[in-house]
């Protein structure tokens, strides 16, 4: 997609915050995004799926597919064609990926990647994109350790600069009052691992996922960024621990002007060299 011009990029990011997009359009725009090989998905997904896995992990995957988005009428049968489905998917990637192999939270990503792009095999190919060229992996790996050391002080560093006095609040409330070295932690982890998922209303979460690829990681910051905005002037009237943790938390009935958020985390623009620089001063 780097040789979109960027003026296009706007138009169809516009689009999108406008309109709903159907589901079949959404099916491919994200293959498009994702920029899925229909052979090379295939060929890779036979050979993965066809092995065997430890019997613990592929326990482990069954109990977390009986909990992955149960309202879902794709997903609200035990052993149903859409569970079905989800523990093969994500039996595959787990031989796929040698070094992660199937964490937690996985199961969500590839539960929503499913229902919209519903051929396996294209979903496998999803999930690697996501967990490769997204960088996905990097979060996920090492329990967590890539998200504590690089994405918790970069949205805190983005926060300083954008919200600085939601961050000195948060800082002094959340940081100085348990001691912790990032107060991020305390809310951020779903919104990234799960890319927002139960976050946010579902029509309000398929639009950041919309937005998150077609521009990629920094998209996930805007969003958090526009949030928190959003919340800014309630968040800034509550002085106790855990009445702040629970707002922060419980974001998934957001009731506010959707529309309105997506326009501001557009107009934030964190872009690829802005984070890389907050990465390089952060992380060393």
């Amino acid at each position: 997609m780097d040789e979109i011009p960027s003026w296009r990029k706007v138009r169809i990011i516009k689009r999108i915050y406008k309109d709903r997009l159907p589901n079949d359009v959404r099916s491919a725009f994200w293959k498009y995004c994702l920029q899925l090989e229909e052979k090379e998905c295939l060929k890779e997904y036979e050979e993965y799926s066809n092995k065997l896995l430890p019997q613990e992990e592929s326990t482990q995957i069954d109990k977390d597919v009986n909990r992955t988005i149960r309202y879902h009428q794709f997903y609200k049968d035990r052993y149903g064609e859409g569970q079905c489905k989800l523990f093969r998917v994500l039996k595959a990637y787990a031989n796929y990926n040698s070094e992660t192999r199937y964490t937690q939270g996985m199961s969500t990503i590839a539960g929503i990647l499913l229902i919209y792009i519903p051929e396996e095999h294209l979903a496998f190919g999803a999930l690697k994109e996501l967990f490769s060229r997204y960088k996905l992996n990097n979060w996920y790996a090492n329990g967590l350790d890539g998200l504590q050391k690089e994405v918790f002080p970069t949205l805190e560093k983005l926060i300083s600069k954008y919200l600085p006095k939601l961050h000195h609040h948060l800082y002094k409330i959340l940081a100085q009052g348990m001691a912790l070295e990032h107060y991020c932690g305390l809310f951020i982890t779903n919104w990234f691992l799960e890319l927002f998922f139960d976050s946010l209303p579902w029509p309000l979460m398929l639009k950041v996922w919309d937005t998150f690829l077609w521009f990629g990681n920094p998209a996930l910051y805007s969003i958090a960024l526009a949030l928190l905005e959003a919340l800014e002037a309630h968040l800034l009237s509550l002085n106790d621990f855990s009445a702040l943790v629970k707002e922060l938390k419980n974001t998934g009935d957001f009731k506010g002007d959707q529309k309105k958020l997506l326009k501001r985390a557009f107009k934030f623009a964190i872009d690829e060299k802005q984070l890389e620089k907050i990465k390089a001063k952060v992380t060393h």
